[in-house]
C-alpha cells in the first residue's frame, strides 16, 4: 500500500465523526490548521453583466427570447457588475466550426481604469464580449462540444491556479520543495494528468509530493479540501500543504432553450483560490478549527450539475432558498453548540456567494444584520459565483479587512450538502 494510501486510511479511521451531521470532532481531538499563505486570481478578461445579457440574449434561441424582459430583469437583479472569464479571441477562433464568433457591434475593448489595477485578484486587462451568433441555436446547436469545452479546461486551468499558487507560497514564505501535500479542488473539467499534476510542474514542488483531488463536489469543495487538509495534519503537524481550488464556469454557459439551464449563464464565472497550511503558526494566524457536513433528507432535486453533450449543465430549483430558510439556523445553531459557541456569538461571516436568493435566505434564517455578508457581496459583485474558490475569496477579503474572529464559512452544494468551518 503506498504511503498516501495509508495516510487516508489512518484519516478516515480516526475522523470517522465528520462523516456525518451528527457527529465532529470532539474538541479533545480537534487539530487547529494555521493558513500561513492565501492567494486568488481571476482571469485578464471580464465582461460587465449588462453586457453578457445583451449578448447572451442576442444568441439565444426564440423560446429563451420570448421571454427576454424576463431574463434582463434576472441578469439586472443579480447583484452582479461583473465577472472575468478563460473565454478569449483564440478560444473562439478554435470553436469557429460552431459559429461561434465574436460580436462585430461588440463594445470596444477598454483599458482598466488605476482603481482596477489595484485590484489584489490581478490586473484587469480589458473587458470582452463574447458572442456566439444566434444561427447556431437555431439550427438546433447548443454550443461547443463538452470534448472541446474540455480541451480548454486542460489548457486553461493550470494556467489559471498557478499565480493563486504561487501567493499563497510567497506569503507563507515556504519553499515550493518543502510542499509535502498538494490538495487540488475543481469540479469544472476531468483530465488526467490532471491540474495537480500540471501544477507540481508548474511550481517545482518535489515529485514526491503527496496529491489529492477533490473532484466534480461543487461549490462547497473547499471545505472539503479545508477537511482533508485537517486530517493530514493531525497525522503529520510538520506538514506543509497546498490547497488550491480551481473552476472555469464561463466554459460551461449554456445556448440551449431549455431555460432552466439559463441560470449559470447569469451568475458563473472563472476564478482560483489557494491556501498553503500549516500545524502551527505566528500569533494572530487566521486557523481552522474544525468544519461540518450534512446531506438533507429528500432534496436531491434541489441542485444539480450533470455532464451534457454540449458542457456542463446547471439546474438549481426556486424552492432552494426556502429550503435554506427552514433548516439552516437549526443545523448550524446545532453543530457551533456542540463547539461550545451559538450563532450569536460569531463576529465574521464567509457565505458561498451562490446568489442573491442565497445570501438572502441565509441572512433571513440566521437572523444576521444587513451587513454582516458585506464580504459575500462584495466577491458576488464583483467576480460573481466562481464556485468553489468562492468562499476562500470571501475569507481572504475579511482577512485583508482585519474582520474579527472567529468566522464562520458556510457553503452548499448537490444532494443538497451543507457544509461549515470554523475559524479562530
Amino acid at each position: 500500500m503506498t504511503r498516501l494510501a495509508l495516510w487516508l486510511v489512518r484519516i478516515f479511521q480516526s475522523d470517522r465523526g465528520l462523516c456525518n451531521s451528527t457527529n465532529t470532532f470532539g474538541k479533545e481531538s480537534m487539530t487547529r490548521v494555521a493558513i500561513l499563505g492565501w492567494g486568488c486570481a481571476v482571469p485578464n478578461h471580464y465582461i460587465l453583466q449588462s453586457e453578457a445579457a445583451e449578448c447572451l440574449l442576442e444568441a439565444a434561441p426564440p423560446a429563451i427570447r420570448q421571454r427576454e424582459e424576463h431574463w434582463r430583469r434576472i441578469f439586472e437583479h443579480s447583484r452582479i457588475r461583473k465577472r472575468h472569464t478563460v473565454v478569449t479571441r483564440e478560444m473562439l477562433h478554435q470553436w469557429q466550426h460552431t459559429a461561434y464568433v465574436f460580436s462585430d457591434s461588440a463594445t470596444p475593448l477598454r483599458e482598466p481604469t488605476a482603481a482596477q489595477q489595484a485590484v489584489p485578484h490581478g490586473k484587469l486587462t480589458a473587458s470582452v464580449i463574447l458572442h456566439p451568433v444566434s444561427n447556431a441555436a437555431c439550427n438546433g446547436q447548443a454550443g461547443p462540444t463538452t470534448a472541446l469545452r474540455m480541451r480548454s479546461y486542460r489548457e486553461y486551468a493550470a494556467e489559471l491556479a498557478e499565480p493563486a499558487a504561487r501567493q499563497a507560497l510567497t506569503e507563507s514564505g515556504c519553499p515550493p520543495e518543502a510542499v509535502t501535500h498538494l490538495i487540488t479542488a475543481s469540479c469544472t473539467g476531468f483530465s488526467a494528468p490532471g491540474v495537480d499534476v500540471q501544477l507540481v510542474e508548474r511550481l517545482h514542488l518535489s515529485p514526491e509530493v503527496m496529491r489529492l483531488h477533490v473532484g466534480y463536489m461543487g461549490c462547497h469543495a473547499a471545505i472539503n479540501a479545508l477537511r482533508a487538509a485537517q486530517g493530514f495534519l493531525a497525522h503529520c503537524p510538520s506538514a506543509r500543504v497546498l490547497l488550491c481550488c480551481v473552476e472555469l464556469c464561463s466554459l460551461h454557459w449554456q445556448y440551449t432553450a431549455e431555460a432552466e439551464k439559463w441560470l449559470g449563464n447569469v451568475l458563473f464565472a472563472d476564478g482560483a483560490a489557494a491556501l498553503l497550511l500549516a500545524g502551527t503558526g505566528p500569533a494572530g494566524t487566521w486557523k481552522l478549527t474544525d468544519t461540518g457536513s450534512t446531506l438533507l433528507a429528500n432534496t436531491h432535486e434541489l441542485m444539480s450539475w450533470m455532464i451534457g453533450d454540449h458542457g456542463f449543465e446547471m439546474y438549481v430549483s426556486p424552492q432552494l432558498p426556502v429550503v435554506l430558510r427552514r433548516f439552516l439556523r437549526d443545523w448550524v445553531g446545532n453543530w457551533l453548540r456542540r463547539h461550545g459557541w451559538s450563532v450569536d456569538r460569531v463576529r465574521s461571516w464567509a457565505i458561498h456567494p451562490g446568489g442573491p436568493k442565497i445570501l438572502e435566505a441565509v441572512a433571513a434564517a440566521l437572523e444576521l444584520s444587513p451587513t454582516a455578508l458585506e464580504a459575500s457581496w462584495h466577491v458576488l459583485a464583483e467576480y460573481g459565483n466562481m464556485s468553489s474558490p468562492s468562499v476562500l475569496f470571501v475569507l481572504e477579503h475579511l482577512r485583508r479587512h482585519n474582520a474579527p474572529r472567529p468566522a464562520l464559512a458556510l457553503a452548499f452544494g448537490p444532494g443538497l450538502t451543507l457544509e461549515v468551518a470554523l475559524f479562530e
